[in-house]
């Protein structure tokens, strides 16, 4: 029997803790309530410009520090980010199929369009392009972390042999 298939189960068991974190941090706040209509307060909850949120948040970097020492620029930024990274990991590792970055890169964005549209709709969030972008980028970092590990890992093994 292989490693990976000693690691498989518990890349699968963390994969689904991480999902679980994820949706309690997507979908585990309390509704965002502004006054007005239903449909008024998704109007007041969605940002389709992009780097509007983004460069309002980097204005304000350094500013007071609150949560963890941080700001809520910093948390929403680097948040935003590294939250994401995880992804770029486990979803290449446990989808061969997603082992092509064009491929990943649409099933994720695809994926994430699904959960800002669930939030904006439900009130559990702000549907906001630029959380898109962020996200992505940390996706992406992941993405780019898995195949050096992958990389690095054949070149071991193959120096091994």
């Amino acid at each position: 029997m292989g490693i990976k298939k000693k690691v498989y189960p518990a890349v699968w068991l963390l994969f689904i803790l991480y999902i679980a974190v994820m949706l309690w941090l997507l979908f585990g706040r309390t509704p965002v309530t502004v006054s007005g209509t239903y449909c008024q307060q998704i109007c007041d909850n969605i940002n389709l410009i992009p780097f509007r949120t983004i460069m309002e948040y980097a204005k304000r970097l350094g500013e007071e520090a609150g949560t963890y020492g941080l700001s809520a620029s910093e948390i929403n930024l680097y948040g935003n980010v590294l939250v994401f990274v995880p992804c770029g990991f486990f979803l290449p590792a446990l989808f061969r199929r997603l082992q092509s970055f064009r491929r990943y890169l649409f099933c994720f964005s695809l994926g994430l369009v699904t959960v800002e549209t669930i939030q904006l709709f439900t009130l559990r969030g702000i549907c906001d392009i630029d959380d898109l972008i962020l996200n992505v980028i940390g996706a992406a970092l992941g993405f780019g972390a898995f195949r050096a590990a992958k990389a690095i890992g054949a070149a071991a093994k193959k120096q091994s042999h």
